[in-house]
């Protein structure tokens, strides 16, 4: 018998079609047959009336014949719950959605058992032994409410989730009027910039197969893929900045940009990820590509991630009348126009072009050369003006509309929201806020009747009869307890506007107060080291050693005077660990500092020549005398290697790692 009754057609029972026989005709065969004027059966071929339908009223002797005309039918449906209290559960799921705490199949059973015991409800036997609604009772519940529907959520980071509330939103747009306010930017100035990754194994799309068979499966170019970093530029009119592609490579190559769309240039990183450098140069090429100066400034909007902070890149936007603002932390999804409505049809075009290409080269693996004629067939078709237009409107920045969000939008960060406790509360505001008159039209939402458990607890035990716990009272929505704020570590992010002179300001007394304690730190650490080397016994120093660490460092200026950024050096430290105290890394230099540099070090493979980047990159400020000696450039082990291989003759160093 399936869950959900479906009355079946006259023609499917082979009878013919009841008709709707006025009360009045009833009434009349039945004082026909009461009065012996006619027998049922001469009654029902008379009046056009079911036999059965005349016998059953006939046998109905508790109604008096003058009621005839109020017959209705005496059958009852078994509903656990009213109207109204369905209603409850049903504002109670969609509010837990809003949150992200929606419930699943299981649990929403598990509460209607606990609603219909805390309301003693008259529950089947089978739900007091599972403790949880019966399956039919689910089935029936969604069916009668249509506006609910099982569905797989999308997972949400918790920071995501709580970092998107109202205080971070209102400053954000209150941000962008000042700057809207102050330099009057038309949308074909409001720029966007973001980076996404793209794989060279791609994600299939559904395929036709045979119905019921278990296992269906496409083919890709690997197990797993190595990602090239692509940074996209839009504007709020519709145009789009040639993209810029990060390689994981050591060294970037021309032929890596083969059929790459128009204007399109690259970099290249060990692991393929934006760094503060690469997104210097990304900031270079699109300077020029939309050509902004002083006299034509221009807004450029853009997440808040470390290597997009720099003094370099504030510098540089400020030189060419670019005004720079950051969204709020972890809002991205919501306030990024490309991440509302361009990234996702890129990446489905994408995953769409390596199909192809699966299926027009077949024994062929995709590789990173190949990756820039994939994205230019994507790009083509995801950044059109449609879509880079709706996606400026989805967030508020063009048109402007700080109102764009609804509460419910905003709902997400509730679970972590800090108000203020009053004194004056008690337990009869709960139970006024928790308690809801069965006969009362007007239901409240459930999130007026949250409350604690030990709340709940302390209800009064004899509820009257007209009175209906609500679900968040029988289980409360997530709250999370105040929240202690943090004495030490990095300061939380927020929205700013980094070419304003006192955030700028900030950003430079940060970075050097950053490069001073490390520096302070080293020079430290050298000093002990270089103690325990001499002495086996220990040494003690104070905070006049950390002071006195920077003023007491000298360095020989008359060394690696024609160095370069770019060039390879050996450096010595002074190490515990090894018999002769001494230790060589190879490094890159990434910049040059008044007394040193500012290195990114390599290791070795094995005892051979060749060396890598590590995944995690080790970088670090060292002395000018630390370094003893400058490498000829490497050459890459084969095309495919990330290994530089270094001229034997220049390793004659020990401890060389």
């Amino acid at each position: 018998m399936p869950s959900i009754y479906q009355r079946k057609s006259a023609d499917e029972l082979k009878r013919p079609p009841r008709t709707n026989v006025p009360i009045r005709i009833i009434k009349q065969a039945l004082e026909d047959v009461k009065s012996k004027i006619r027998s049922i059966r001469n009654a029902s071929k008379h009046y056009g009336i079911p036999k059965s339908t005349l016998w059953r009223y006939l046998r109905n002797d508790n109604i008096p014949s003058e009621t005839l005309s109020n017959f209705s039918s005496v059958h009852v449906s078994r509903q656990i719950f009213t109207i109204a209290e369905e209603n409850m559960l049903v504002e109670y799921l969609i509010h837990a959605a809003h949150i992200h705490y929606g419930l699943t199949k299981k649990q929403v059973k598990t509460l209607a058992y606990q609603f219909a015991k805390a309301n003693k409800k008259n529950i089947p036997n089978t739900w007091s032994q599972h403790e949880l609604a019966s399956e039919d009772w689910y089935k029936g519940f969604v069916h009668r409410n249509s506006g609910l529907s099982l569905r797989k959520p999308e997972a949400t980071s918790l920071s995501r989730a709580t970092s998107f509330n109202k205080k971070n939103v209102d400053e954000f747009f209150q941000k962008l009027k000042n700057i809207y306010e102050k330099y009057n930017f038309a949308p074909q100035s409001v720029y966007n910039i973001d980076e996404t990754g793209v794989s060279t194994v791609q994600v299939p799309g559904k395929i036709l197969a045979k119905k019921g068979t278990k296992q269906v499966g496409k083919v890709t170019s690997a197990e797993r893929g190595t990602t090239v970093t692509v940074c996209c530029g839009i504007n709020a009119i519709g145009n789009s900045v040639p993209p810029f592609f990060i390689f994981p490579r050591v060294n970037f190559k021309d032929f890596m940009l083969k059929n790459a769309p128009v204007g399109s240039a690259g970099a290249a990183h060990s692991t393929g990820w934006m760094t503060s450098e690469n997104f210097l140069k990304y900031l270079e090429h699109f300077i020029m590509h939309v050509k902004p100066s002083k006299e034509r400034p221009i807004l450029l909007i853009y997440d808040n991630h470390e290597s997009h902070i720099s003094l370099d890149v504030i510098n540089l936007a400020k030189d060419n009348g670019i005004v720079i603002l950051t969204l709020p932390p972890h809002c991205s999804n919501k306030l990024q126009p490309l991440d509302v409505g361009v990234f996702a049809p890129f990446k489905k075009f994408y995953n769409s072009a390596v199909d192809s290409f699966m299926l027009n080269n077949p024994g062929k693996t995709v590789t990173i050369y190949d990756i820039a004629e994939l994205v230019a067939e994507a790009f083509l078709k995801a950044f059109v003006q449609k879509n880079i237009i709706n996606s400026f409107a989805k967030t508020g920045i063009s048109p402007f509309n700080p109102e764009v969000f609804t509460d419910e939008e905003l709902l997400c960060s509730s679970v972590t929201d800090r108000e203020e406790p009053s004194a004056s509360s008690s337990i009869n505001d709960i139970t006024k806020t928790s308690v809801i008159g069965s006969t009362s039209e007007n239901q409240k939402s459930p999130n007026d009747a949250i409350a604690s458990t030990s709340a709940v607890q302390e209800l009064p035990n004899a509820l009257n009869s007209n009175q209906i716990i609500s679900p968040a009272i029988v289980m409360p929505f997530p709250k999370a307890p105040p929240r202690k704020r943090p004495t030490s570590g990095r300061k939380p992010g927020k929205s700013r506007i980094l070419t304003d002179t006192p955030e700028k300001n900030q950003i430079e007394e940060a970075l050097l107060q950053k490069i001073a304690k490390n520096t302070k730190l080293k020079q430290v650490k050298k000093k002990v080291l270089s103690s325990s080397s001499e002495s086996e016994s220990s040494v003690e120093f104070d905070d006049s050693d950390i002071e006195n660490a920077v003023e007491e460092d000298q360095f020989d200026e008359t060394d690696f005077t024609n160095v370069e950024c770019g060039d390879f050096i050996i450096v010595k430290f002074t190490s515990t660990n090894t018999k002769s105290n001494i230790v060589h890394y190879i490094g890159k230099i990434l910049s040059l500092r008044k007394r040193g540099f500012e290195i990114i070090f390599l290791r070795r493979h094995g005892i051979s020549n060749r060396f890598h980047f590590p995944l995690l990159e080790d970088k670090q400020i060292i002395e000018q005398k630390q370094a003893i000696k400058k490498l000829k450039q490497p050459q890459f082990s084969n095309k495919r290697s990330n290994f530089l291989v270094f001229d034997v003759g220049q390793l004659n160093v020990t401890n060389l790692r």
